[in-house]
């Protein structure tokens, strides 16, 4: 991979720098290079979050040579104080045998392979043995793609209590501010997830609304959540089939979808159905994950397309505005939250990787989160691709 010389970079030229390269030239320069680049320069947030990711995991990190910049070595001798701990549990303090025998490495060193690209050393292992999968995550599996107990766990310990993708407070209010959402509206959230939008909603703003979710482990999951936050009431959750489902008619102020549709295809019914819920100039608020060319072939594209647990149906931002305007519905603003989302993206990893407990975690909550891992990646390089954007379309229907 390409390195370039920082020092002699311009801010701005600084900033144009793909991650990749970014990402190559941070491991060519020593710790103490990094923390004058992140305390001097102007970065983009995407470029400070890597270099935070980069300083919290340095003890971890071989020293660079002195000679021509070299791939970071990843191997089982890399390890934190946490995972030599006497302490730690048995499922992940193995005998070096039997984890070699079996593929497994220790949760920090996976998750610093999974950041810089590379894979942990296997060399040692025979080819009988390499043929064993990595990422086992034994019982508790989501081979599927379903969403078992430990995914909803790794998911969770990533962007927070309730949520299965970047969420936090400030990211709920930016992406929702729009509508401008108060106790008077009846409001609809048709992707509730594990319902952290609308939990957050709800408690911030003194709101009621109903919540839909098309995943029925969501949804339980979700229900208990609401529980324990004592909003079972204020945000009560239903199961919903978009290829079935039909909504009241204008019976809702707002409803909103965030980030969950390009991976249904019922997309124009979807649109149709909460056309006909609102009310006369109801708003309607969709963030979603939208292509720029629907015959796009570049490796980002297909690489997230590969990486996503189930098909996706991606959509252009022309076919949502098409049909939104097709259901009566007036485009307000489209706007481009990708830098925001992949500024979230690398926060979130950031503070997971700061705050591992090796002792407290298992087997299966390990392999769900290089799943995670390397889903998320997938996403942000088709996002820094520009082939992939995460855009709001915010309307309101004709009266």
């Amino acid at each position: 991979m390409t390195v370039v010389d920082f020092e002699n970079m311009s801010d701005n030229e600084l900033r144009d720098v793909s991650t990749d390269v970014f990402v190559a030239t941070l491991k060519s320069l020593p710790h103490e290079a990094i923390e004058q680049l992140h305390t001097t320069r102007a970065l983009t947030d995407a470029q400070s979050g890597v270099i935070a990711a980069f300083l919290s995991m340095a003890p971890l990190m071989t020293a660079p040579s002195d000679e021509a910049p070299a791939e970071v070595v990843i191997d089982d001798s890399i390890v934190s104080e946490a995972d030599t701990d006497p302490a730690v549990s048995s499922d992940l303090q193995q005998p070096e045998s039997v984890r070699a025998a079996d593929n497994y490495r220790p949760l920090k060193t996976r998750m610093l392979a999974w950041w810089h690209g590379t894979e942990p050393d296997l060399s040692t292992v025979s080819a009988e043995e390499n043929d064993l999968q990595i990422d086992d995550p034994g019982g508790d599996a989501d081979s599927n793609g379903t969403w078992s107990p430990t995914k909803m766990k790794a998911a969770q310990a990533v962007w927070g209590e309730s949520f299965i993708d970047p969420g936090s407070a400030a990211l709920v209010r930016k992406i929702m501010g729009p509508v401008a959402a108060d106790p008077a509206h009846t409001i609809l959230d048709l992707t509730a997830g594990l319902g952290g939008t609308a939990f957050h909603l709800a408690k911030e703003l003194n709101l009621w609304m109903e919540a839909l979710e098309p995943e029925r482990e969501l949804l339980d999951k979700a229900r208990d959540l609401a529980k324990s936050f004592m909003l079972t009431r204020r945000v009560p959750l239903q199961i919903v089939d978009f290829s079935t489902f039909r909504l009241a008619a204008t019976k809702y102020d707002i409803i909103y979808s965030r980030e969950r549709l390009f991976a249904y295809p019922q997309k124009g019914r979807v649109i149709k159905q909460a056309a006909m819920g609102l009310k006369p100039n109801g708003q309607i608020l969709i963030t979603d994950y939208m292509i720029r060319d629907p015959n796009c072939e570049t490796d980002a594209y297909n690489a997230w397309l590969a990486a996503e647990p189930h098909k996706v149906y991606p959509w252009t931002s022309d076919q949502y505005i098409g049909e939104l305007r097709k259901a009566g519905i007036n485009i307000r603003a489209t706007h481009d939250l990708s830098e925001k989302i992949l500024e979230q993206i690398h926060t979130g990893w950031h503070k997971f990787v700061k705050s591992l407990d090796s002792s407290k975690v298992d087997r299966r909550f390990v392999s769900q989160v290089i799943q995670e891992g390397e889903l998320w990646l997938a996403r942000a390089k088709a996002l820094q691709s520009g082939e992939v954007q995460v855009l709001r379309i915010h309307g309101n229907k004709s009266r």
